[in-house]
C-alpha cells in the first residue's frame, strides 16, 4: 500500500475534496517542507477529535435510542418509522458531506463547522421536546444529518493539514472520536434515560455538543487553502469492471452497518428478554471493538495489503452475523457476534478510500470516492427502511430473522464482489494487494 493511500485512509472528507498545501507566502513546492507549530497542530487535532464525536459518533450510538423508542416510548409505532430516524441521520452525513468541501472553498471551514455544531446541538435539543416519531424524524433525523454532514468532512480535512508527514496518524486519531463517542453516549444516555428521562437526556447531550463543539470548531484553524479537484461525480467510472466491483462491495458493506448497530440492541430486549443494560453493553462493545481495529488497520494493511484486509474484514463480518447471530438465540452468541462484527466494521469504511487510491491513484481519489460515497447514500435507503418493513410485516416486531438474513445476503454479495475484484487484480493467492 502506498504512503499516499494510507494518508487518506478512512476519511469520508476526501469524497469531494483533496487538499493542496498552498502557503500564501511560499511556493507550492516548499509548503510540505514547512514545519507547522507543534502546539497549534495538536490543538487542531484534539479539537477535530472532539467535534468528530458529534457526527458519526452520535449515529453509531443510535441503537440505544432505537431500543427506547421501540420498547418504551413508542411501542405501537411502526418499526419502519423509527428506522427512518437513524436512516436520515446517516444519509445526511453521506449526502451533505459531499458538498461541504464546496462550502469550505468559499468560506473559512471554521464557520461551516460552527454552523454544523449549532445544527446538531440545536436539533438534538429540539428533539427533546418532540413527542411523536414524525417530529423526531425532522429534528433528530433530517436536521441532525445536515449538520453532521459538514462536521464529518471538516474534522478530517483541517487536522490533516497540520500533519503533512503523519496524516495517517491524524486521520486515525480523529476517526477514533466516533468510536469513543459511541461508547460514552450509549452509556450516558442509558443512565440519563433511567434518571431524568429521554427528553432531558437529549437536552444534556445537546448542551454538551454546543459547549464542547463550538469552541473546538473555532480552534480548528485551517493551515492552508482547500481546493476541490476533479468532478464531484463521475459515473463513467462504473464502466471499469474493477471500479464497479469495488462500488458494489463498498455499498453493500456500508449497508450491513444498520442491522447490528441499530437492531441488535433491541433484538436482545425483544427476542432474548435481556434488560436494557445488556442492550447498551452490546452497543458499547461494537463501538469499542471498531475503535480497537482502527488502531491496527495501518499495521495490518502494510503487511498484507489494503484489498486483502478489506476482503478479510468483509468475510469476518459475514461470519459474525451469519454464523453467530442468525442461527442462535442466546446472549452469549449475540455478544460474540457483536465483537466480531465490531472488529470487522472498524476496518471496512476505513479501507474504502485506501483501496480506491491503490487501484486508481491518489490523484483521482476525490473523483473515485465521490461515486462511492454516493453509494453510501443508496446503501442507507435500501437497508434501514427495508429492515423496518421486514420487522413490521414479516417479523411482527418480535421476529428479527428476516432482517438478519437480509444483512447476511448483503455481506455475502459484497464479499463475492470483492473476491472477484481480488482475482482480477491478481490470481496469486499470497500476493500483497
Amino acid at each position: 500500500m502506498s504512503t499516499s493511500a494510507v494518508e487518506l485512509s478512512g476519511a469520508s472528507a476526501v469524497a469531494s475534496v483533496e487538499e493542496k498545501l498552498i502557503d500564501s507566502n511560499a511556493p507550492d513546492t516548499h509548503v510540505e517542507e514547512d514545519k507547522p507549530s507543534l502546539l497549534q497542530s495538536w490543538v487542531v487535532l484534539i479539537s477535530g477529535f472532539i467535534v468528530h464525536m458529534f457526527s458519526f459518533g452520535v449515529v453509531s450510538s443510535f441503537g440505544v435510542y432505537q431500543v427506547e423508542y421501540l420498547v418504551n416510548e413508542f411501542p405501537n409505532a411502526p418499526a419502519t418509522t423509527i428506522a427512518w430516524i437513524g436512516t436520515l441521520m446517516f444519509l445526511g452525513i453521506a449526502f451533505f458531506g459531499l458538498f461541504a468541501g464546496v462550502v469550505c472553498e468559499k468560506f473559512d471551514p471554521r464557520y461551516a463547522c460552527i454552523c454544523g455544531v449549532l445544527v446538531v446541538g440545536g436539533s438534538t435539543i429540539a428533539a427533546s421536546f418532540c413527542k411523536t416519531p414524525v417530529a423526531l424524524l425532522l429534528t433528530q433525523g433530517v436536521l441532525f444529518g445536515i449538520g453532521a454532514g459538514f462536521i464529518d468532512i471538516i474534522t478530517i480535512i483541517v487536522p490533516t493539514q497540520w500533519f503533512p508527514k503523519h496524516r495517517a496518524l491524524a486521520v486515525a486519531i480523529v476517526l477514533s472520536g466516533s468510536g469513543v463517542a459511541g461508547i460514552w453516549i450509549s452509556a450516558a444516555s442509558k443512565v440519563w434515560f433511567a434518571s431524568v428521562g429521554r427528553p432531558w437526556a437529549m437536552r444534556i447531550t445537546g448542551f454538551i455538543m454546543l459547549g464542547l463543539g463550538l469552541p473546538c470548531s473555532w480552534l480548528m484553524k485551517p493551515r492552508t487553502k482547500i481546493v476541490r479537484e476533479g468532478k464531484l461525480f463521475d459515473f463513467s467510472l462504473l464502466y471499469d469492471i474493477r471500479y464497479a466491483l469495488l462500488f458494489i462491495g463498498s455499498l453493500l458493506s456500508m449497508a450491513s452497518f444498520f442491522s447490528p448497530f441499530y437492531y441488535m440492541p433491541s433484538y436482545s430486549v425483544v427476542v432474548l428478554g435481556m434488560d436494557q443494560d445488556f442492550s447498551t453493553k452490546l452497543q458499547m462493545v461494537m463501538n469499542l471493538t471498531s475503535l480497537v481495529s482502527r488502531i491496527f488497520v495501518d499495521l495490518i494493511t502494510i503487511r498484507i495489503g489494503s484489498l486483502n484486509t478489506l476482503l478479510a474484514s468483509m468475510l469476518g463480518g459475514t461470519i459474525g452475523i451469519g454464523i453467530f447471530w442468525l442461527p442462535f438465540k442466546n446472549s452469549t452468541m449475540l455478544m460474540i457476534a457483536a465483537i466480531i462484527y465490531g472488529l470487522a466494521w472498524g476496518f471496512i469504511p476505513t479501507l474504502h478510500p485506501v483501496v480506491a487510491a491503490d487501484l486508481f491513484g491518489s490523484e483521482r481519489l476525490g473523483t473515485t470516492l465521490g461515486v462511492i460515497y454516493f453509494g453510501y447514500s443508496v446503501a442507507t435507503l435500501i437497508t434501514s427502511p427495508v429492515n423496518g418493513v421486514l420487522l413490521d410485516n414479516i417479523g411482527h416486531k418480535t421476529d428479527y430473522s428476516s432482517l438478519v438474513i437480509y444483512c447476511v445476503v448483503q455481506l455475502v454479495i459484497g464479499t463475492l464482489a470483492l473476491v472477484a475484484l481480488r482475482i482480477i487484480v491478481s490470481r496469486d493467492f499470497i500476493h500483497r494487494c
